[in-house]
């Protein structure tokens, strides 16, 4: 019954109904790779925009959880379908790190031109990373939890990336239990819809298409100036060991947050927690913006 509800009705689409009566608006920019499209929403405090970047096969609507309550903190929420996901159409090219890489940008650069705080979890922690180094002048702080990117051996790398091709229930399952500690849905339901969106063809061509050559060096990720929150649970199971050391070590003065009782995406298991780390943090480490750009995204978005 399950696979035929969510065919008919895709929980996306769920989860967007109750953003959209708070004042989420859907937005949708055209890049060079084709269509992004975002959740965004004008806020009501002093923070810069905020921006937050999901993971590897999910979408701006799984970051629900942290969207209304941030609004309050700044002048406008954004959540980003990446390239490839959600609402976003795949590059005409394939999905690639490339192609997502540049893809996300343009679509910042349109949707957020001004300063910005970015939230990152997994591969949206890595895209996270990408934008503050292209785009370091607008970036006012950077919150990354469980990024990806880290370099791995070439075996570590081959080993992972076995990990994450979900191509049985069994292997789904397996999957859900070193994301979570604590499932927020029923076990079999998050397995059914992970191995679902693991078969999706953009997501098997980003998996082909990444190399070891792809993960950061130390030297990029030393160049990050922002003030950065690096969150990495004690219930994370997805990368493997030296990951959380490697971005510890390299990303200068980071605050480095442990939480315990969670796993690779804290905002699905414990969202308050999450926020009771992060807000702090920003308003401590993030000043107001004196960029009138950083207001809102757009006029359109500003509008109530």
């Amino acid at each position: 019954m399950f696979p035929l509800v969510a065919a008919l009705l895709p929980p996306e689409r769920l989860l967007f109904l109750p953003l959209k009566a708070r004042g989420f608006k859907s937005v949708h920019v055209e890049t060079d790779g084709g269509t992004v499209h975002a959740l965004a929403a004008p806020g009501r405090g002093p923070l810069p925009t905020i921006v937050l970047l999901h993971g590897l096969s999910s979408a701006a609507v799984h970051l629900s959880p942290l969207l209304e309550p941030l609004r309050k903190h700044a002048r406008a929420v954004i959540a980003l379908d990446l390239p490839g996901h959600g609402d976003s159409e795949v590059p005409a090219d394939g999905l690639t790190p490339e192609s997502l890489e540049r893809g996300m940008i343009q679509a910042l650069d349109a949707i957020a031109p001004g300063e910005c705080v970015v939230f990152g979890n997994s591969l949206g922690g890595a895209a996270a990373l990408r934008f503050t180094m292209a785009r370091g002048e607008r970036v006012r702080g950077l919150v990354l939890v469980s990024p990806a990117g880290a370099p791995m051996s070439e075996r570590q790398f081959e080993t992972f990336r076995k990990s994450v091709a979900i191509d049985s229930r069994q292997s789904a399952k397996d999957f859900v239990d070193r994301v979570f500690v604590r499932p927020p849905w029923p076990r079999s339901m998050l397995a059914w819809g992970t191995q679902q969106k693991f078969a999706a063809p953009s997501v098997r061509s980003l998996l082909s298409s990444t190399r070891a050559e792809h993960q950061f060096s130390a030297h990029e990720v030393r160049s990050v100036r922002a003030p950065t929150l690096l969150v990495w649970p004690k219930g994370d199971r997805v990368f493997p060991a030296g990951c959380r050391e490697f971005f510890a070590t390299h990303l200068r003065g980071a605050t480095v947050i442990e939480p315990e009782g969670v796993g690779h995406s804290p905002y699905l298991e414990d969202a308050e927690g999450l926020l009771q780390t992060m807000v702090p943090w920003m308003h401590a480490s993030v000043s107001p913006s004196s960029d009138a750009t950083s207001a809102a995204p757009s006029r359109d978005l500003a509008r109530p």
